[in-house]
């Protein structure tokens, strides 16, 4: 999250789409549907190749959605944890950051609420909504993935397919 806020400074912050965050806590997905399916599927990964692949492997009901869509692994190969890696991590592994993390993310997704709430919107004109958990979060700009699925059900009613 730092590092988008950061593209702020340089003007691209238009540039990167964080729409979804996960932990490597909890990587299976809740959301089993078309929308999220296709999301992962079209996920291209540039590092933590271990991580993506326990997130695929952890999410093998989007095979059923696009099987054909296969995992692709980068040829890059996987940095090993760096000084300030290991470091930041060691850090922020207590008790005492925990507590932290809950306290920013209650923060954020009240926040967030607020927004969506009064209706603020992206640059896009969509109403800014963004769904927070301890071990997730994600956007639904204008209840964009509502909006997909709707449209996906109709047609999945008119084709006469349930």
């Amino acid at each position: 999250h730092l590092y988008k806020k950061l593209t702020y400074l340089s003007g691209r912050q238009h540039y990167y789409c964080m729409n979804y965050y996960i932990d490597e806590e909890a990587l299976q997905l809740k959301e089993r549907n078309i929308y999220t399916a296709i999301e992962l599927k079209t996920l291209l990964p540039l590092n933590g190749q271990a991580v993506m692949q326990g997130l695929f492997e952890s999410n093998e009901w989007a095979n059923a959605w696009f099987p054909q869509c296969q995992y692709r692994q980068s040829s890059e190969p996987n940095p090993s944890a760096g000084l300030i890696k290991r470091a930041m991590e060691l850090i922020f592994s207590n008790r005492l950051a925990n507590s932290l993390d809950n306290y920013l993310q209650k923060i954020t997704s009240d926040r967030w609420k607020k927004k969506a709430a009064k209706g603020k919107q992206n640059i896009s004109g969509r109403v800014m909504e963004l769904i927070t958990d301890k071990h997730f979060t994600y956007s639904n700009s204008g209840s964009f993935r509502e909006k997909v699925l709707g449209m996906y059900q109709k047609k999945l009613q008119e084709l006469g397919v349930q």
